[in-house]
């Protein structure tokens, strides 16, 4: 229970709608949002400009160990900037080393595939 209830913040809410300010569980934003993160589309934008957009879901990773945060994506969507993402058949796997950014995106209900 108690890691669900970190899962949700439950206990920081509280103290903060209290007026405390406590200090987060979570040692860091990786690990935070990774944590938290499951049915999400993702951009991943790498150090020399190569961009992964693909779904982060039950079947995708991130690793927790501080000295390489790699992600593994569990499928690739192309984008052609004129149509939905089109699905792939693959996944990546990529080195923390390499990325300049990551995006989160919540699916939406009317998603059919990423709009674009």
């Amino acid at each position: 229970m108690s890691g669900v209830s970190s899962q949700r913040d439950w206990f920081f809410r509280i103290l903060r709608r209290f007026g405390f300010s406590p200090i987060h569980i979570v040692p860091n934003a990786w690990d935070y949002k990774f944590s938290k993160t499951a049915g999400e589309w993702v951009i991943v934008t790498l150090k020399n400009d190569t961009i992964f957009r693909g779904w982060w879901g039950g079947l995708s990773f991130s690793s927790s160990d501080v000295k390489e945060r790699d992600v593994l994506i569990e499928q690739v969507f192309e984008e052609d900037g004129k149509h939905p993402w089109v699905p792939t058949r693959r996944s990546v796997l990529i080195a923390a080393g390499e990325i300049r950014t990551i995006e989160f995106e919540p699916e939406k209900e009317d998603d059919d595939v990423k709009p674009k």
